[in-house]
Formats: C-alpha cells, structure tokens, sequence
C-alpha cells in the first residue's frame, strides 16, 4: 500500500483539526482523550503521543490497523554526529535495579485525565488532565505503602520507558528505574521548545504559552545535559526554566496570575 496522509490516518481514528495538526486518539494506549497529534512537514509524517508511547509502537499499531504500509521502517530523524563524536559515544546508561517496579507501577495506573485531574497533588497544582502521567498505587521509603500517587513516565531521547517518578498526595516523589526525561507537545512544529524541571512546571507553561506548546521535562536536574540534544533533534528556539535560588519557578509564577509579566519578558529576550 501506498504511504497514507495525515488526514486520512487522523480521519480513520475519528481525529480532528486543530490549526496545522490533528488530535485523535492514540492506535496502542486507546484512551478517551484525543491525546495523539499527527501533522506533515516537509513531505514526512510526524505525531506524538501525549501519553507517552514509543513512535516505533505507535508505528506498529498503525501496521497492523492497515494504516501504515508494512515494507516501511520507522523513520526517525537522526541527530547529526561528526566521526569523532561518534567514536567518542559512551555505553548506554544500565538500567536501574528498580526499573521492574516502574514498569509495574506504569502499567497498573489509569491514564482517565478525570483521575489523575481528581488526584489531590493534581488539585494543589491546578492540573486538569492527565498531562501525559497516570494515577495508580507506588510505594516506597518515600511515598509509604500502598500510596495513592500521580505517576510521570521518565524515557531516554529514543523514548525507551527508563522509568517513573511518583508523587503522593502531600506531593513526596520518588523515582523508580532511571530518570530521563518526558516530552509533552509537538517539538517537531513548534516555534519554542521549553525545557524545564517538573511535571507541575510543565502544565504551567503549556497554559502560558498554549500555541504549539512543547515542552521537554528534565528529570533529575538534566537541562544543562539536554540543552544540546534538543538542539541537534528540534529547530524551535530553546527556552530554559530552571530552578534556582535566584529565579521564580514558572508555576509559582502562573500561580500568582503573574504571567503575563512572564511570557512578555520572555518573548522580550528572544526577539
């Protein structure tokens, strides 16, 4: 079969417009939000799951829906590496001994956005869908037992699941398997990528900066490591939110109603 266009892939999982993308609802997690974009750019097919899934997954589910043609491969756009970068390319980072317990904890949590929205951590915050994480039970020397948690999937660059952080309700986290980090958007359409350092953050700026939002949630203190990553895979400007003694975090800042000030002086500094 012939490759077929973002519209009719979208249209066969009764998707919708929305500006230059479609919203459907994704072919491997089926959830009852239309939290899968799909949208063409220069002649290539992009989309993403705001849940998670892997291209390669979601690849897979669309071959076997007849909406992908079988002889192609998963095509991914690969960063540029001069030789010596390549020669001087370390070993994979090992799995954690946790990583069983994260992959449990992800597969046994609901991604319904009216729970995790419901979820008193997510209530603290002003979150009113799923965002990309699911509510689920975790426990550990941080969270208790048996804990009531938000849980956000941690992936590496490829979207391999690495891991989770879970959050209890009086908003302890705890991670389990690697951290990584989390995409949420389209980073492949989107004028400006942020990069920032929580879950939370991350919900604030997508109200702050809602057209074609992308952002790029660094666990564990990684923006500095994900800076040039970004660079090499995304052609939107980076724009960094990083924690610090001296700098505001963006939900207390959106929190306060004062973000206005916020987008003006950030798009300020771009221009």
């Amino acid at each position: 079969m012939s490759a077929l266009t973002a519209q009719q892939i979208a249209l066969a999982l009764d998707g919708k417009k929305c500006g230059q993308s479609w919203h459907t609802y994704c072919p491997v997690h089926q959830g009852s939000n239309r939290n899968f974009y799909i949208t063409e750019k220069n002649d290539r097919l992009l989309f993403h799951c705001f849940v998670g899934c892997s291209q390669e997954s979601v690849i897979n589910e669309l071959k076997a829906l007849g909406l992908w043609p079988v002889r192609d491969k998963v095509s991914q756009r690969k960063p540029r590496i001069d030789l010596a970068a390549r020669l001087k390319k370390q070993e994979p980072k090992p799995h954690s001994a946790t990583l069983p317990k994260a992959i449990e904890f992800w597969r046994r949590a609901d991604n319904d956005g009216a729970m995790v929205a419901d979820h008193p951590y997510a209530r603290s915050k002003r979150i009113t869908q799923a965002f990309g994480a699911r509510r689920g039970i975790a426990g550990g020397c941080v969270l208790g037992y048996k804990a009531d948690c938000i849980v956000v999937p941690n992936r590496n660059w490829d979207g391999e699941f690495i891991g989770v952080e879970c959050i209890n309700h009086e908003g302890k986290k705890q991670t389990f398997g690697n951290k990584g980090i989390l995409i949420l958007g389209n980073p492949e359409d989107a004028p400006f990528i942020h990069l920032c350092e929580g879950w939370a953050t991350a919900y604030a700026l997508s109200q702050m900066f809602p057209q074609r939002f992308a952002t790029i949630v660094c666990f564990g203190k990684q923006i500095e490591k994900a800076v040039p990553e970004v660079s090499k895979r995304y052609s939107g400007r980076l724009v960094i939110h990083e924690e610090s003694p001296k700098n505001r975090d963006a939900w207390d800042i959106w929190h306060a109603g004062d973000g206005d000030t916020y987008i003006k002086n950030i798009l300020g500094a771009l221009s």
